[in-house]
């Protein structure tokens, strides 16, 4: 059943990536909270928990009841195929500072500036 899921998840994501790649006017200055070296970043609001895991439920291992067994595998598999599928693109996905709830999809601004990718100028020794 998990192999199924993964593989509707998956389509459902890579469609995701290719709408996103497809309108990078989707993508907004984001200020993550933590650095603020990392003003460069930008940011999609993805939704919440309760909009885009599987389970639609938000929870804190340990501490939440309301979690079946089923619910925890599906969101572990889930949020494992998004930050596979994300992290080829450079991306990744934060929770919001103000609501822990929204999921927000993060990248490095290209707007030509250094992305991680970049190793910035490449100096001639002499």
């Amino acid at each position: 059943m998990i192999i199924n899921l993964r593989k509707k998840w998956g389509s459902e994501i890579d469609h995701y990536v290719s709408e996103v790649r497809r309108h990078p006017a989707w993508w907004e200055k984001y200020d993550s909270g933590w650095d603020s070296e990392e003003s460069d970043l930008e940011a999609i609001f993805l939704g919440s928990v309760f909009s885009v895991m599987p389970s639609g439920k938000y929870y804190v291992v340990g501490l939440t009841s309301n979690q079946s067994w089923r619910d925890v595998v599906q969101d572990y598999h889930f949020t494992e195929l998004l930050e596979q599928k994300f992290e080829q693109q450079d991306w990744w996905v934060e929770a919001g500072e103000g609501d822990p709830t929204d999921l927000f999809l993060v990248r490095r601004s290209t707007n030509g500036e250094k992305t991680k990718k970049d190793p910035g100028p490449k100096t001639v020794q002499g």
